[in-house]
C-alpha cells in the first residue's frame, strides 16, 4: 500500500499549508494535487508488485480517466502496463457470447478517493486555522482559494471568520476580473498595438483554475 496515503498530523498539515500560501494558486489545489502525485510515484515504483495493494486495486472500477492520464504522465511503461493489464483482464472475463457481466460494487477511482481524504483533512485543519492572526496574515499574502474550496471551507468554518474570509476572496476574484477586463481590451482593433505582457498571458488559465480547480485536479 502507498506509504504516502494520508497520515500527517494537524502540525504537518499546517505548515504545509502555510508553505502552499506562496505557490501562486489555490493552496489546496497544489496540496491535493502534490498528494497525489507522491501517492501515483510510490504505486508506480514500489507498490506495483505488492499483493495487498493489487488486491485492493482489483476491488475497485479502475482508475478514471483523469488519474489514468496523470499515472501515464508519470512515463512509467512497465508498472503501467502491469496496472491496466490487470484492469483488462477483468474486463475480457467479464464479456460473454452476448452480453457482458458488470461486477457489483466496486469501489470509486482509488485516486479519486485518496484525494478526497486529502482535501478534506487540508481544509479542515485550514478552518481550524484560520481564526489564529499569524495564519491569517500568511494567507492574506496568497492567491486565496479556487471557487470550489472556498465553497467547502465556509460550510465548516466558524461563523466568526466567514466575513473576513468572503471579504479576502471576494478582492481576489474581483482582482482577476478587472485584469481580465484590460486582457480582453487589449485584443480590440483600437488597441491593436497595445503589448500583452507575460503575466496577461496566463490570465484565462488563471480564471479556469480559480472556477474549476487547478489543471489535473478532480
Amino acid at each position: 500500500m502507498p506509504r504516502e496515503e494520508l497520515r500527517l498530523d494537524k502540525h504537518s498539515a499546517y505548515f504545509n499549508l502555510v508553505e502552499s500560501f506562496s505557490s501562486g494558486c489555490c493552496p489546496i489545489c497544489i496540496l491535493k494535487k502534490n498528494w497525489s502525485d507522491k501517492f501515483i510515484q510510490t504505486m508506480l515504483y514500489e507498490s506495483v508488485n505488492d499483493k495487498f495493494f493489487r488486491s485492493r486495486l482489483a476491488k475497485t472500477a479502475g482508475f478514471c480517466n483523469i488519474h489514468s492520464w496523470r499515472i501515464a504522465s508519470f512515463n512509467n511503461a512497465m508498472s503501467t502496463a502491469i496496472l491496466f493489464k490487470d484492469r483488462l483482464d477483468k474486463i475480457i472475463v467479464s464479456l460473454s457470447d452476448t452480453k457482458i457481466t458488470i461486477q457489483k460494487n466496486l469501489k470509486p477511482c482509488l485516486l479519486c478517493d485518496n484525494e478526497e481524504t486529502a482535501e478534506s483533512h487540508y481544509i479542515n485543519v485550514m478552518a481550524s486555522s484560520i481564526s489564529e492572526e499569524s495564519f491569517w496574515e500568511k494567507f492574506e499574502q496568497s492567491a486565496g482559494l479556487c471557487y470550489n474550496h472556498l465553497v467547502f471551507l465556509l460550510k465548516i468554518v466558524a461563523k466568526s471568520q466567514k466575513k473576513r474570509i468572503i471579504d479576502f476572496q471576494k478582492k481576489r476574484f474581483s482582482e482577476l476580473s478587472e485584469n481580465l477586463s484590460l486582457f480582453i481590451d487589449k485584443f480590440d482593433y483600437r488597441n491593436r498595438n497595445a503589448v500583452i505582457t507575460e503575466d496577461e498571458k496566463k490570465l484565462w488559465k488563471d480564471a479556469i483554475s480559480v472556477i474549476s480547480k487547478i489543471n489535473g485536479v478532480v
